[in-house]
């Protein structure tokens, strides 16, 4: 695995300069990542349905939504967000290319808000908010997803290399389980081992999540599952 800045990177670093680095390296990756794909068939086509990617980096992800028929809000901080990304739309059919909107925000900033989504994707992005912060972001991600809507992210836990990092956010199996009261958890795969970052070695303490919002009926209503 290699999807952190790195192991010898702290806070005081130019942390959107160190995504913007990270984000020209992954501009080269082709592969859509696992947690996107398994939800993107759960919640079956897009149908023109709005999905919300936060931290879409080189836009590989963004793309996949789009090829599936969603209509994404791509969210970004590090510099060049909109020309990394608008580079990777040029590639795609016509047709395809006007589903993507690109905005470089700060998900920090109190002023941030997200438009209502049925698919909220964050890959290895939400753990590097700074634990002040953290969660009014995620008050309002819940506040963003609709009912029958899904969420795909991945969390920090608390026995991951990086805890001590200050600036970044890490949570207890219970209180991630806590985060996640009121959706039903479709998948929870917690990984706790050794292995590689951007920075080297180090010991992945992760989180991979994958809940839904009932549906007011209570009917569970999953295209991907028909």
């Amino acid at each position: 695995m290699d999807n952190s800045l790195g192991a010898g990177e702290g806070p005081q670093e130019d942390r959107a300069e160190l995504w913007k680095s990270y984000n020209d390296k992954q501009s080269t990756r082709r592969t859509v990542r696992p947690l996107l794909s398994e939800a993107a068939e759960l919640a079956g086509p897009g149908d023109g349905r709005v999905a919300l990617e936060l931290g879409c980096g080189a836009g590989i992800e963004s793309v996949e939504l789009a090829r599936r028929g969603w209509q994404v809000m791509s969210i970004d901080y590090a510099p060049e967000t909109v020309e990394r990304v608008g580079a990777v739309i040029t590639e795609l059919d016509p047709q395809t290319r006007p589903a993507i909107h690109v905005q470089k925000l700060d998900l920090e900033s109190p002023e941030t808000g997200f438009p209502f989504a049925d698919l909220i994707y964050s890959g290895y992005t939400l753990p590097y908010l700074h634990p002040a912060t953290f969660p009014r972001v995620w008050r309002r991600l819940m506040e963003a997803m609709r009912p029958g809507g899904y969420l795909a992210v991945q969390l920090f836990g608390d026995r991951d290399s990086y805890v001590g990092q200050t600036d970044w956010n890490f949570h207890s199996r219970a209180d991630t389980l806590e985060l996640l009261q009121g959706l039903e958890i479709i998948s929870f795969t917690e990984e706790d081992e050794d292995g590689m970052a951007a920075g080297g070695p180090k010991h992945w303490h992760v989180f991979h999540i994958i809940a839904r919002r009932p549906s007011p009926d209570g009917e569970a209503e999953n295209p991907g599952r028909r």
